[in-house]
């Protein structure tokens, strides 16, 4: 419930006042809003009486301007509150406060304190302020605490640097920089929160790893107009990945567990900052055996990413890496999982009831993400979409902020394989890299014994990272061709170093057997004339010779 108020000058609200019925029990929060709802203060009312008028005081008086309307309400947690209605049909004032006449006597049903912007019958619900013109603030502004604190070496590199004050300052006259190691200012904003008393400076992009910064706030004054002293600095180091939501020394509550089937098992996260999975983590205790097969997906079920866990230890963190770091977003829910093909897994019952924070990585709480703590049992990688009791599996990622990573691609595998022969006048090139690579990038010819290049039709799948080249036309028979593959780049700029390769086409006259072929039975005798032969077609027009 709350009141709508002006003043005829500006001054100060210290406090806020209420009526209070004996059977208005419970907890009760004072609020000073802006018309348009924005918070001002708030304080808890402590030390009450049974019944009448009861106050809190707010940490730091507010300022207020001469002529504008505020809100002061308190929130009742058992919904108790007195009530004169038609009491604002006229205006209430008692000079120099103002209670405006028409839609005053304000109300909202909330579980929590919340801006009051309901009327009914121009009721007065008897909520009232403690308001002064001449308050001077004693002393002037400081800072009392700072976020990271001073000398932090394992800072956020993409949290808000904040210093905290002992009252209300102007905003406009704080000035809050901070630099890096050799001076630079760091390109950021600076805002005011005027709940906490804090001013927050926001870097505009994430701040490089395992650097000292240091911070200043000066030049802030209070409404009465004193200053700060003089600059308040202080220095600390951000974080280093690769970064993890737990740490290697984390154990589960249960280290092994077998419901009898393969399955897998995840964990829903998401990242401070934009930034790269490098792989997968998973807690081993000692009898979950078999293979292990770590996966990234989207929210929907995409696969991101996928690796086979080698060189495991008996028990323990386990790690993999994909083949090539994995961009995520900022704020973007992601799975991170593994399929135990023995249907071994590690649990802690409830683990996820809460969420779990460690900067820049969360694992989400279950209860607001939809079910965290995620299974599905199947043989092969499955994207995991059940939830049981809000169980933590002990699925973690490597995330960094940086790619990491300078390896260009390279091609595994090639068809025709270098220096074939025999092969088929309509068969297909392909060539399969490293690592995903992009489709623009790549360059697929062929060319004949000229040198002439063969026209053909390109095409590459970025799942199974192959490249396809299909002749236009059937190769001559018995020719050499080479083949080329160059300029393909990963996502972070690598580029292959060419590779080439030769193969050379069948030659006619061609048969169905060569001369080296024998029969399993060289002379079968039915003692009749007989006729015998064989189906054949062929993949091309052509003259048949003879038999």
């Amino acid at each position: 419930m709350g009141t709508k108020f002006t003043a005829d000058q500006g001054g100060y609200v210290t406090a806020i006042k209420f009526f209070k019925p004996a059977s208005d029990t419970g907890t009760h929060i004072g609020t000073l809003w802006t018309s348009g709802g924005g918070q001002l203060g708030q304080c808890t009312f402590t030390n009450e009486t049974s019944s009448g008028w009861q106050s809190c005081t707010f940490a730091n008086a507010i300022p207020v301007t001469a002529n504008t309307v505020y809100v002061a309400s308190y929130h009742a947690s058992n919904g108790g509150y007195p009530a004169t209605p038609g009491f604002f049909t006229q205006a209430d004032d008692v000079w120099p406060l103002h209670g405006p006449a028409g839609s005053n006597g304000v109300f909202a049903y909330a579980p929590s304190s919340t801006f009051p912007n309901q009327t009914f019958n121009a009721t007065n619900y008897w909520v009232d302020v403690v308001y002064t013109s001449n308050f001077v603030p004693a002393g002037a502004p400081g800072v009392t605490a700072v976020t990271p604190v001073a000398g932090a070496v394992n800072a956020s590199f993409n949290g808000p640097a904040v210093a905290s004050f002992n009252e209300a300052v102007v905003p406009s006259s704080i000035i809050f920089t901070l630099k890096d190691p050799n001076g630079a200012s760091v390109a950021g904003t600076v805002s005011w929160n005027s709940t906490t008393n804090a001013a927050l400076f926001a870097p505009s992009s994430a701040l490089a790893q395992g650097t000292r910064f240091t911070a200043s706030v000066s030049g802030a004054t209070d409404a009465a107009g004193h200053a700060m002293s003089g600059a308040y600095t202080w220095s600390f180091t951000t974080m280093t990945c690769p970064c993890s939501i737990w740490p290697s020394s984390a154990t589960p509550a249960v280290p092994f567990a077998s419901d009898g089937s393969a399955i897998e098992v995840g964990v829903k996260f998401q990242a401070d900052t934009n930034g790269y999975v490098s792989g997968v983590r998973f807690y081993k205790g000692s009898g979950n055996t078999g293979t292990h097969i770590g996966s990234l997906w989207t929210a929907s079920g995409q696969l991101l990413g996928q690796a086979t866990f080698t060189n495991e230890t008996a028990s323990g963190w386990q790690q993999v890496a994909f083949s090539d770091p994995i961009p995520v977003t900022a704020g973007t829910t992601y799975v991170a999982s593994y399929n135990s093909s023995s249907g071994g897994y590690a649990v802690s019952s409830g683990g996820l009831l809460q969420a779990v924070d460690n900067s820049p990585l969360h694992a989400l709480a279950s209860g607001t993400s939809g079910g965290n703590g995620v299974f599905q049992y199947a043989g092969t990688p499955t994207f995991p979409t059940q939830t049981y009791n809000a169980g933590n599996y002990w699925v973690d990622v490597a995330f960094n902020t940086v790619p990491g990573t300078t390896t260009p691609p390279s091609l595994t595998a090639e068809t025709p394989a270098p220096n074939a022969t025999g092969v088929q006048w309509n068969s297909a090139l392909t060539a399969t890299f490293s690592k995903t690579v992009q489709q623009s990038t790549i360059a697929f010819t062929l060319k004949n014994a000229s040198n002439a290049t063969v026209p053909a039709t390109f095409g590459y799948n970025a799942t199974t990272r192959v490249a396809t080249l299909q002749p236009n036309a059937l190769l001559a028979a018995g020719a050499t061709f080479t083949a080329t593959v160059s300029g393909a780049t990963d996502n972070f700029g690598n580029t292959m170093t060419p590779f080439s390769w030769t193969f050379t086409t069948a030659a006619c006259p061609c048969s169905v057997f060569p001369n080296t072929a024998t029969p399993q039975t060289a002379n079968v005798q039915d003692n009749s004339a007989i006729e015998v032969g064989m189906k054949f077609r062929s993949d091309v027009a052509a003259t048949v010779t003879g038999a």
